[in-house]
């Protein structure tokens, strides 16, 4: 972990003395702005990743949740920062509740949908679908893009820990999605879309994991 944690903090310890000295217009000024929001994520992400895999998995007290309210919520944050270049397209939901621990649903489709957006970073023209079903008492959130997808061989280990295919990444993003929906006694599943892209479906029960 103390490796994975000190590359980030070298890119923001750099960037910051890079600023300091001067010199920059602004764009550079911004780029190493970025820099250090991102690295700083990464930092955060590494991190959190780490301490979800050490977590018990221990129940922890439930709520009524508005599922489709904080699916528009994690939405609205990605397009003002990350997903910026990325059009996400929210099919028309259905009020939800659901019962679940809210900031753990939080990590779900933020880690989702981070993913998707990341795999679209180089198109111009990436794409996020979004949808929210009933079936029966099960809800399920599929969330598609038109990027590059994922090879069989990736599909099957998409959500191991520490499997990863990018150069920066933690391999601990999806792992923590899947773990999470397991908690609350669903499921999340990876497909291939025809054409090209990824469908992401998370499975939930309306009443929760239960005990």
């Amino acid at each position: 972990m103390a490796h994975e944690i000190r590359n980030p903090l070298a890119s923001i310890s750099g960037a910051a003395q890079v600023i300091r000295t001067g010199g920059l217009d602004e764009a550079g000024e911004a780029r190493m702005i970025d820099m250090i929001i991102n690295q700083s994520r990464r930092a955060s992400d590494i991190i959190e990743g780490y301490l979800e895999v050490a977590r018990s998995g221990k129940a922890r007290e439930e709520s009524e949740i508005r599922l489709d309210m904080l699916i528009r919520g994690v939405v609205e944050g990605a397009r003002n920062s990350y997903a910026r270049n990325v059009e996400i397209r929210l099919h028309p939901m259905p009020e939800t509740t659901i019962r679940g621990r809210e900031q753990r649903l939080l990590q779900v489709f933020e880690n989702l949908l981070r993913n998707s957006a990341e795999a679209l970073d180089s198109s111009s023209e990436g794409r996020i679908e979004i949808e929210l079903v009933h079936r029966d008492d099960r809800v399920r959130v599929t969330l598609r893009d038109n990027g590059p997808g994922m090879p069989p061989e990736t599909l099957a280990r998409a959500s191991e820990p520490f499997f990863t295919t990018k150069e920066l990444g933690t391999g601990l993003g999806l792992y923590v999605a899947r773990r999470v929906a397991e908690e609350h006694g669903g499921s999340v599943s990876f497909s291939a879309v025809e054409g090209g892209g990824l469908s992401v479906t998370v499975d939930l029960p309306e009443n929760g994991a239960g005990e």
